[in-house]
């Protein structure tokens, strides 16, 4: 994800409207998986987003209990580095290269 500075307002704002989203989501698939794409995808984007402003050490806990509440396990960075490495490679050795 780019570098980017996000307000507080705007951060709290958009908490407001996707957290319901998410419990929504959840309480209709039984699980905060969201799909890339379709009508799912602004959702999917926000969790992408909460996910990277918790790395900061001044991510609200509140924000991260009701999030873990819901089932949802936050990944650091270099967890996500290492499986996406970890697929290049797979993909490299399906074709050859």
């Amino acid at each position: 994800m780019r570098a980017a500075r996000f307000t507080a307002a705007q951060t709290l704002e958009t908490w407001r409207r996707q957290y319901p989203r998410l419990k929504a989501f959840r309480a209709e698939h039984g699980h905060v998986d969201v799909p890339i794409g379709g009508r799912t995808e602004s959702l999917r984007r926000w969790l992408a987003l909460e996910n990277w402003l918790a790395q900061s050490p001044d991510y609200p806990q509140r924000r991260r209990e009701l999030l873990e509440a819901q089932g949802y396990v936050f990944t650091a960075r270099t967890e996500n580095m290492r499986l996406w490495r970890l697929r290049i490679g797979q993909l490299l050795s399906l074709i050859h290269i």
